[in-house]
């Protein structure tokens, strides 16, 4: 959702657009024999020559994660249907470690393949909770460790990295 071409990101900065943004959500379900696909949308959408259904969905803010933490999102999904409900009764309450992931696409809705089919954000879900009208997915940014992935400072006057300018 953050990676965005240079047309996508001039609209989006724009203070007045008439251009609608929408999210596109597929769901990749361990044993499912087909991934389901959302756009939060009132109409059906093609992406990429993959079809999208429309579904209310509320999405939460995304954050940068602080240190040492992962980032979160907490996606809700209005009027859950018979579809997401077998899809919970089938592929998650039954299995013991249930194993979904999600990506997700920010895109124009007047030329969705403006957004890199590559550029879609994956997400795991880790928690469901349903009362049977909504559905609440929470879920963390997927390849994201709470291991250091730079090298810890080594306490020298140039902090370990002898090259880097100083002021």
């Amino acid at each position: 959702m953050r990676i965005l071409n240079p047309v996508l990101q001039r609209e989006v900065n724009q203070l007045d657009s008439t251009t609608a943004f929408t999210m596109l959500f597929q769901v990749d379900i361990q044993g499912a024999p087909v991934p389901f696909r959302l756009v939060n949308y009132d109409q059906p959408l093609t992406f990429h020559g993959l079809q999208f259904l429309p579904f209310p969905v509320s999405v939460d803010s995304l954050e940068e994660a602080s240190a040492a933490s992962l980032l979160n999102l907490r996606v809700t999904a209005a009027n859950v249907d018979q579809g997401i409900q077998s899809l919970l009764e089938n592929y998650w309450a039954p299995v013991p470690d249930p194993h979904w992931s999600v990506t997700i696409w920010q895109t124009l809705v007047v030329f969705p393949d403006t957004t890199a089919f590559s550029s879609g954000e994956i997400f795991t879900v880790s928690s469901v909770n349903t009362d049977l009208v909504t559905a609440v997915f929470d879920m963390i940014a997927e390849g994201l460790t709470l291991a250091r992935s730079v090298p810890g400072r080594r306490y020298t006057t140039s902090s370990g990295y002898a090259n880097i300018p100083r002021r």
